[in-house]
């Protein structure tokens, strides 16, 4: 359900630059005190991890994991709680895997980009 209202806050386009709205979604989530997104924990390795600027994802190393019971346990997911400033960051790595440029190999980082979309 998170995933959809994560969905809603920041639909976007599949284009090669970020879309014209994501300063907008940048500004609305640096203002919230916690968003909860629910993924598989597959989903939510993939996407944490970025090329962004050649960092790696220890920002999310400490967010906690709440595996869920019931039918949403038994399909695998996962409830992860974050922060405004979290969720900026993270809304920023799904932007640059979903639209993003060069990394520092010159190579465009493709491998999460069908996830980062999706989530974004």
């Amino acid at each position: 359900m998170a995933a959809i209202v994560l969905a809603a806050l920041c639909a976007s386009g599949c284009g090669a630059d970020s879309p014209p709205e994501q300063q907008n979604r940048l500004d609305k989530a640096a203002g919230l005190a916690q968003f909860k997104v629910t993924c598989t924990k597959d989903m939510w390795d993939r996407t944490r991890k970025s090329g962004l600027d050649g960092r790696n994802d220890e920002k999310f190393d400490k967010v906690k994991q709440v595996k869920l019971g019931g039918d949403q346990g038994k399909r695998g997911l996962i409830q992860i709680t974050l922060t405004g400033p979290q969720l900026v960051e993270y809304l920023r790595k799904l932007d640059y895997d979903a639209h993003g440029g060069i990394d520092m190999n010159g190579q465009r980082p493709g491998d999460n980009e069908p996830m980062a979309r999706r989530m974004l």
